[in-house]
Formats: structure tokens, C-alpha cells, sequence
């Protein structure tokens, strides 16, 4: 994320600038409902997984530094396993459980995990 500032006091940014300079937050309000596999959204902040069987996810690499990525099981239908790109402490999550859950920060070297309850890095 590249923040627009204004090196003259008392100049203000245009709307648009403003803007862009807080689209990042909106990632924090925002949450996906996700079954039957495939890739997980990069412009939600929240992925909750409901599966009906064994179902693999994927995660893109982050589309700025600081992007936080929360993913949790909500509904157990089987195993979801989430191969991050570029994941620096595994190659892959699984969830085999409601409430298991990971909190990822993307970085420029990749997806790094903040915090995990009981999903298993692999």
C-alpha cells in the first residue's frame, strides 16, 4: 500500500486519494462464505469454511504488505486443506474441526502465520 501525503501544511487530499489511502481497512469488515474448494477471496478480510466432504483451498499471494487474512471452519463436512502461495511456515492448513482457525499477515516473502487455533501446519 503506497499512502498519498502532502508535504505543504494545510493541503488537503482530493477524495479519491483519501480514499486510496483506506481501502486497505475495508479488508477487516468483510467476510466470504466459502464451500466446495477452490480459491480463497484476496479482497476479504474473513474466509469461513463450511465443507461436505474433503475440499482443497487456495490462497494467493497478499495484494499489499501488512494484509491480514483470518480463515475458520464453521461448518465440518471433512477436512479443508488451504495451500497458501508462498507460505513461510508450511506449505499447507488443514482444518479438520469447527472453530479451527488461522490468522495469516502477508509480507513481501509470503503469508506468515500470527496466530492458529488448532488447524494443523503441515
Amino acid at each position: 500500500m503506497t499512502l498519498t501525503k502532502r508535504s505543504t501544511k494545510g493541503s488537503a487530499l482530493t477524495y479519491t486519494e483519501m480514499d486510496a489511502n483506506l481501502t486497505h481497512l475495508d479488508l477487516y469488515k468483510t467476510v466470504e462464505n466459502v464451500t466446495g474448494g477452490g480459491a480463497l477471496s484476496l479482497t476479504t478480510g474473513v474466509s469461513l469454511i463450511t465443507t461436505t466432504g474433503a475440499e482443497d483451498y487456495t490462497l494467493a499471494n497478499g495484494t499489499v504488505e501488512g494484509q491480514i487474512k483470518i480463515i475458520s471452519m464453521k461448518v465440518n463436512g471433512g477436512n479443508a486443506v488451504v495451500t497458501p502461495d508462498n507460505y513461510i511456515n508450511g506449505t499447507r492448513i488443514t482444518f479438520n474441526n469447527v472453530n479451527d482457525s488461522i490468522t495469516l499477515l502477508y509480507q513481501s516473502t509470503g503469508w506468515i502465520q500470527l496466530a492458529r487455533q488448532n488447524a494443523t501446519v503441515s
